[in-house]
């Protein structure tokens, strides 16, 4: 084989373990220790009935609901043990360095995707906001998804892109405030 082919084929392998490392990073004592105020306030705002979830905001917490509605599902289905309460946070966190990595390709190249992929893979503090059941991984998905959107957009035109950068910004807009 020739370098220029070992070469693309090794990105999606790369950017698979990357991944892994990060969800093992993110997944490693998940449930040990025990919910803290936040946390404790997002289980008990996703235990509510849909209906009152958004008035229970307006009143308290003054935070966009879209966090709070997909953990009412997620509680739903899954229950509400610590582990179970911080999994959506884990994935969106795991998603958010493979955005990460098709963003940064698109700007800079597979190398430079793969290096940005797997320093958000390691971040401490990426790492520790994926471990806590809030609102944190889920901005950091939907911006990143705005970015590509924006990014392809203005690099290609075509609607899909600005459909794509709409959705994923109006997601953020839903999710927390620091996303305006």
């Amino acid at each position: 084989m020739r370098g220029h082919e070992i070469g693309r084929r090794s990105p999606p392998i790369l950017l698979g373990g990357t991944l892994l490392l990060a969800a093992g990073l993110r997944l490693w004592h998940l449930g040990a220790k025990p919910l803290w105020f936040d946390e404790s306030w997002s289980a008990f705002i996703a235990r509510q009935p849909v209906e009152t979830i958004p008035r229970l905001l307006r009143l308290y917490d003054h935070l966009p609901p879209l966090h709070y509605l997909l953990l009412n599902i997620w509680v739903g289905l899954f229950g509400t043990g610590e582990a179970a309460l911080r999994l959506p946070s884990v994935l969106a966190a795991v998603a958010a360095v493979g955005a990460t990595f098709f963003l940064a390709e698109r700007v800079a190249g597979p190398g430079v995707a793969l290096l940005a992929a797997a320093l958000l893979a390691v971040s401490p503090f990426q790492v520790a906001a994926a471990q806590e059941a809030r609102t944190y991984p889920l901005i950091t998905l939907f911006i990143l998804g705005a970015a590509y959107g924006l990014w392809r957009g203005v690099e290609e035109g075509g609607r899909r892109f600005w459909v794509v950068y709409a959705g994923s910004l109006l997601l953020a807009f839903y999710t927390h405030h620091f996303s305006f």
